[in-house]
């Protein structure tokens, strides 16, 4: 096994949560399309006090691959809940005010519609 494929199983992802809106759906200058959406991801776990303590996480989602971007488009929309597997990938990028900000991103390789 090569080094670089080995790396390649130490990124590997699974979340479940609910589509936290709707799919954007966008294209790159060469054609291909992908969809890009968050995933609401809820736990919760009692603190030192023994009291509950609820809290969410927003992840960023997009996928590439031409046919699960098709059942994207047709069939996932906010509300859903849905299972995600991929690979964790950083992102940078300049906001509105000019500053750069840090995202890590999941690129999705399988969706399941729950």
């Amino acid at each position: 096994m090569s080094e670089i494929s080995r790396m390649d199983l130490f990124n590997e992802v699974e979340i479940t949560g609910q589509v936290g809106r709707d799919p954007e759906i966008g294209a790159f200058q060469d054609g291909r399309r992908y969809a890009e959406f968050t995933v609401i991801i809820r736990f919760s776990y009692y603190n030192d006090k023994d009291e509950l303590v609820e809290q969410q996480l927003r992840q960023h989602v997009v996928f590439w691959q031409k046919k699960l971007v098709g059942v994207i488009e047709r069939r996932v929309s906010k509300g859903m809940a849905i299972s995600i597997s991929g690979r964790l990938s950083p992102r940078s990028f300049l906001d509105a005010a000019g500053e750069k900000q840090f995202r890590t991103m999941i690129v999705g390789k399988r969706l399941k519609i729950l």
